[in-house]
């Protein structure tokens, strides 16, 4: 045997492709297990189906108002069936919404279309709320009246910090009384120096004290004076 023999058959061959007789007989219960979950898993969603479209039926055939009825609740239920669920709501004309937590509580509410939910309704119902019109109301109610209260609160607040304000800061016309105080009191000296200055008078020195038979005399001598003066006038 020459070197490239010797190699070639020291080398390991392909690894063998043929499955023995377990193996083959593993993956043949193997496959006739999955085809039979996948028979079962379809007849349980054929039910399912059925089932849904039954309670669906009938929804509709109900009177809300003599059943106070107008949504229904369906139980917990796993993704597939809730997607299987809101088609057949779809189909039938009806308004379907998941509510709650996955894997826990999430389900299923269905309306008819005159009695479709409000969002407030929908919000209340994602909060994992019971749903309560009277008691909506009364919060909304007491909420108003709490803002009343705030509000009116807030402007007598307001209104005494104003208060506050005026009581604190004088008029303008007391801040310029204040201001000439002193020139308006006529016994200030201020006010006797501002009254020489513009040349004013005093009311006391503005009164004749003079007698009438002083005034009659000084009245003939002003005439005396002023007859004797034209006399010079006309003999010069």
């Amino acid at each position: 045997m020459d070197l490239l023999g010797s190699i070639l058959g020291s080398m390991a061959g392909p690894p063998s492709t043929t499955l023995s007789d377990k193996e083959k007989e593993r993956r043949k219960v193997a496959k006739v297990y999955e085809e039979k979950m996948k028979a079962r898993h379809r007849a349980e969603m054929e039910a399912f189906r059925t089932k849904m479209e039954l309670e669906v039926e009938k929804f509709l055939k109900e009177d809300p108002p003599s059943s106070g009825a107008p949504s229904k609740t369906f139980p917990p239920m796993n993704q597939v069936q809730r997607s299987l669920l809101n088609e057949i709501c779809e189909v039938a004309g009806l308004s379907a919404y998941s509510f709650g937590e996955e894997e826990v509580d999430r389900h299923v509410v269905m309306w008819k279309q005159e009695f479709l939910p409000s969002e407030e309704e929908l919000a209340c119902r994602r909060r994992g709320e019971k749903y309560d019109p009277k008691e909506i109301a009364r919060r909304k109610e007491l909420a108003k009246e709490e803002e009343k209260a705030a509000a009116a609160a807030e402007k007598a607040k307001a209104i005494e910090s104003s208060s506050k304000v005026s009581r604190k800061t004088p008029a303008p016309s007391a801040t310029y009384l204040n201001k000439f105080k002193g020139l308006l009191d006529t016994n200030s000296p201020e006010a006797v120096n501002a009254k020489k200055s513009y040349g004013m008078v005093s009311a006391e020195s503005k009164k004749d004290k003079r007698t009438v038979e002083e005034v009659q005399a000084e009245i003939r001598a002003k005439k005396r004076a002023k007859l004797s003066v034209d006399g010079e006038n006309e003999d010069s």
